[in-house]
């Protein structure tokens, strides 16, 4: 018997020969034919090898199927034998009536769904998944259910979000986005989203909100929406956005080429899209930034320093990893590098750390761009005693030269914007007293 090339599509025609399709599967299975001619084609085929299955010896008729048939009769069949002749026929009869009755659910259905669904997936990469109001976990592909949130997780994943009119949303990284009121409104929960909306009428213009602030009615305008842990942004490229506090009263309206940000306490500033230092340090005198991920602070014999944490690392399958991770700033960016940048490290360990690594997680100057890479030190750290510490130089240049398959693509200046200091599964009781980017010399 053969299959079809998508394996979903398997799953769901069994579910429906059985009579078994929940709600939801029914909705998903009449999408798929409603708008791909192949699955149309493949379900033609599922649905004549089920027929032909009934030549047979054994074979099992859905009891719907039998009730099917048997109203399609005047009158009441006689009981007797069947011959695989007449199974054929009766299971043939059946499957024809499914069908027939089935196919004018799914031109209904295209016709409403051309109606009541804006917002496809047009291109996935990544754990890219999504989440059904009804509690169902699909893979990023075709529409978008009403109601449903997208998300990705893990570095390397995006997803794009496309609508009738041309505008896109771009999700990246770790963030989720769901899409209500017809795709009119979009919550962003978590992460960051590119945004480009195409001109719209009054009525059809978008509402993009989050816990800290709501943009109302935005239409013909390219912006960059993030959300962290107790911080908003919203850096907009093209046109101009009113901003409101999630309460309804007005906050601000950001121009093009400005930054707004806003905090968990209400506190917000607003300045010109800043340029990205190419000088940085980890400040370790007081506590750790708002947002920060992975990492203990605390003063070691009157030093402060910030220990590594155990975190489930999902680019590694939820491998659980003892890591340092910085604050993750995807719109004004941690510091930007070139070739000829150093970066200075002081550090102890109680056990040697051969694998350990350092990764940036950078971007390309261009915030509203997914595009992404990672650059790598893998030279490992040292164990010392507990009053020494050990230095690292080590040239932006240089961690081009270890083995990654995420390495740039695009050219430098490259916006570093997540620090991550890993020595895998083995704790080694690092410690980190000073991180710091130096410019280039050139």
């Amino acid at each position: 018997m053969s299959v079809s090339p998508d394996s979903r599509l398997d799953e769901l025609f069994v579910r429906y020969w059985d009579d078994a399709l929940s709600p939801t599967e029914a909705d998903e299975l009449t999408t798929m034919l409603a708008h791909g001619s192949v699955a149309r084609e493949w379900f033609q085929v599922l649905v004549t090898q089920a027929v032909v299955a009934a030549e047979l010896p054994s074979i099992s008729v859905p009891a719907t199927a039998v009730k099917r048939a048997l109203s399609l009769r005047e009158k009441p069949p006689i009981t007797r034998h069947w011959s695989r002749r007449r199974m054929l026929g009766f299971f043939g009869g059946a499957v024809a009536a499914s069908l027939g009755a089935g196919l004018g659910y799914w031109l209904q259905s295209s016709r409403d769904e051309k109606q009541a669904v804006r917002v496809r997936i047009r291109e996935s990469q990544g754990a890219a998944t999504i989440h059904t109001a009804e509690g169902q976990t699909l893979l990023a592909k075709g529409f978008v259910p009403p109601g449903a949130t997208v998300a990705t997780q893990g570095f390397g994943s995006s997803v794009t979000l496309a609508f009738e009119d041309g505008s896109t949303v771009l999700l990246f990284s770790d963030s989720a986005l769901s899409v209500q009121n017809n795709g009119q409104l979009l919550r962003l929960h978590n992460g960051n989203a590119s945004v480009e909306l195409s001109p719209r009428e009054n009525d059809e213009r978008i509402t993009f909100t989050t816990t800290l602030l709501t943009l109302a009615h935005v239409h013909d305008t390219a912006i960059t929406v993030g959300l962290g842990a107790k911080t908003a942004e919203v850096e907009v490229y093209q046109g101009t956005v009113s901003v409101s506090a999630p309460t309804g009263e007005p906050m601000t309206v950001v121009r093009e080429g400005e930054l707004l940000t806003v905090g968990a306490d209400g506190v917000r500033s607003q300045q010109p899209s800043p340029t990205t230092p190419d000088q940085f340090a980890w400040d370790l005198t007081g506590p750790l930034p708002e947002g920060w991920h992975m990492g203990c602070w605390e003063i070691a014999k009157g030093t402060p320093v910030i220990r590594c944490e155990p975190y489930p690392d999902p680019y590694y399958n939820g491998t659980v990893m003892h890591q340092i991770r910085s604050d993750s700033r995807w719109g004004r960016g941690l510091f930007s590098l070139t070739k000829g940048s150093m970066i200075y490290i002081r550090y102890r360990a109680k056990i040697e750390s051969p694998k350990g690594q350092v990764c940036f997680c950078v971007r390309s100057k261009q915030t509203h761009c997914s595009e992404t890479a990672v650059l790598e030190y893998n030279g490992g750290f040292e164990a010392c005693a507990d009053d020494q510490w050990k230095e690292i130089r080590i040239p932006a240049e240089s961690m081009l030269s270890w083995p990654n398959k995420h390495r740039p693509k695009f050219d430098s200046p490259w916006i570093g914007f997540l620090v991550i200091f890993n020595t895998f599964e083995p704790d080694v009781g690092l410690e980190v007293a000073e991180f710091r980017i130096d410019p280039s010399s050139n």
